[in-house]
């Protein structure tokens, strides 16, 4: 019997040229509510008649007084928090936020049904950031990330099991890129690169880093797999100094003999094994997320 091979799939997911597939996969939504609606909400939340709700109430200092989070099934879910005990009782009263994954949610009628009638009730309605996603079809051993001004780390198990961080958790800039292979437990290549930015192409362009394909498109990948781990690790080290400009690449490289030199030098990342996205993909994945989430709004 021939197997199946496992696809994942996210909610309105769009694909470039280069097979790249783009999706929302966090939205984290800051609303107000109209005060005249405030018991017609919260009637609302009280009766919703399903058993996959769970309330509970917090009355610290900066968290929110109410806080839901609705199961649809076992993988997707909603958060609402409301009424945040802040400085200002008469503006911080009526505050609220919503934290959801459409990729998990998105194909659930109930969802949609909470969503659009929670909105009905603000008087502002907004996405404070998102998590937009690529996913490429690419090992991750081959992709390099460059690291920049943002605050690095890394988390590595092995040379194909290893997730690198940029910037600080849960803020705008925040990227993260890792192995969706081994993640999702795929039979095919896959690496997934997210971005946490305001839900527009600037935002996503200003934190987008830059990604280099060590096996330029898989035309050397052989070649690169039957490399070692110090041959690997000059290759990194030498494309991210070439990369920002820094002679000691020329140097490093130069100092190697002639037979390591032709060897590794097909592999150091150039301006054309660079990871570029579709600037027309992502505009419209983004127009598409603002029609959904945010029309009448």
């Amino acid at each position: 019997m021939k197997k199946v091979m496992k696809k994942v799939s996210y909610y309105n997911e769009l694909r470039d040229e280069n097979g790249y597939v783009y999706s929302i996969d966090n939205l984290r939504i800051e609303f107000f509510l109209d005060k005249s609606f405030e018991k017609i909400f919260l009637s609302y939340m009280s009766f919703i008649l399903r058993t996959d709700i769970y309330y509970q109430e917090n009355f610290k200092h900066h968290k929110y007084k109410h806080l839901w989070t609705i199961r649809y099934s076992d993988y997707a879910s909603m958060t609402i928090g409301y009424c945040f005990n802040g400085n200002d009782f008469h503006s911080d009263s009526y505050k609220g936020f919503i934290d959801v994954n459409p990729n998990k949610t998105g194909n659930h009628e109930q969802f949609w049904i909470d969503f659009n009638k929670l909105k009905s009730f603000c008087k502002f309605f907004n996405v404070a950031r998102c998590d937009i996603a690529i996913d490429l079809p690419i090992k991750r051993e081959y992709l390099l990330l460059t690291k920049d001004k943002r605050k690095y780390e890394q988390i590595s198990y092995s040379y194909k099991n290893k997730t690198e961080y940029l910037g600080t958790r849960s803020r705008i800039g925040f990227t993260k890129i890792y192995n969706k292979t081994m993640e999702s437990k795929l039979d095919y290549d896959l690496t997934r690169v997210e971005i946490t930015c305001l839900l527009s192409k600037e935002s996503f362009n200003q934190y987008y880093p830059k990604i280099f394909d060590m096996s330029q498109n898989t035309k050397l990948s052989r070649e690169l797999d039957s490399l070692n781990d110090t041959e690997r690790a000059i290759i990194n080290m030498l494309s991210i100094l070439n990369n920002n400009g820094d002679d000691s690449a020329l140097i490093i490289f130069n100092s190697m003999g002639r037979v390591m030199k032709n060897k590794l030098k097909k592999f150091i990342a150039s301006e054309h094994s660079q990871i570029i996205y579709s600037e027309k993909t992502l505009s419209k994945l983004i127009d598409n997320a603002q029609h959904l989430y945010l029309k009448d709004a």
